[in-house]
């Protein structure tokens, strides 16, 4: 391609991006997300790659609720200036969305699974999201793997009284007798110095 019509399609590009900027202000994510999409699309024919671009379809995303696109866009963009703030704090923002999304959700809802895959991919997966991982199990049919996922959560989080509490119920499903007893003992020994008034920690960490 001839050097001025390269230089005028980029000069197109830019523009567009900065009337999706402008869409985005004005709450019409759908749009902007239309024509970043192109940007993107452009960018990638001309083997370029804009972080800035990649920053806004993941901020759009966002707006959108489709936390999974948004997720990767955020990562796409942080490998190209993986010292932004902007960048790192836009991520954070999807993450803890998808953190919240997975905990919040009903005990038989279908997306769980798929994002809190996301959160391991990219180890981000908390406490709460691995705990509900394990209801999710459960309430599938599947003691098992809520069976695997709980001895490792009550390892990581040890002071977690829910977690126990969980794998004692799902320990008798499976018929683990005394795995079921040890885990309501710890359920029990929590419950009793919570309310003697000492602080319970490690309900926030991370795999």
């Amino acid at each position: 391609m001839p050097a001025v019509r390269r230089i005028s399609m980029l000069k197109t590009m830019l523009a567009e991006v900065s009337r999706a900027q402008e869409l985005l202000d004005k709450e019409r994510y759908d749009d902007a997300r239309e024509i970043l999409e192109r940007a993107h699309a452009y960018c990638t024919d001309e083997g370029l790659r804009s972080a800035h671009v990649l920053w806004l379809l993941a901020v759009t995303c966002d707006f959108l609720d489709d936390l999974p696109q948004a997720l990767q866009y955020a990562e796409q963009a942080i490998e190209l200036d993986p010292a932004s703030p902007a960048l790192r704090r836009s991520y954070e923002i999807v993450v803890d969305r998808l953190r919240i999304a997975v905990s919040e959700a009903k005990p038989d809802d279908v997306e769980t699974p798929r994002l809190y895959e996301l959160l391991l991919r990219v180890e981000e997966a908390d406490v709460a999201s691995h705990l509900a991982m394990a209801r999710w199990h459960a309430e599938a049919g599947d003691p098992a793997a809520a069976w695997r996922v709980l001895e490792a959560l009550t390892v990581l989080a040890p002071s977690h009284r829910e977690a126990w509490s969980l794998k004692a119920r799902v320990a008798r499903t499976l018929g683990k007798v005394q795995e079921a007893r040890e885990a309501e003992s710890q359920a029990a020994g929590l419950d009793e110095l919570r309310t003697l008034g000492f602080p319970i920690s490690g309900t926030n960490a991370r795999a």
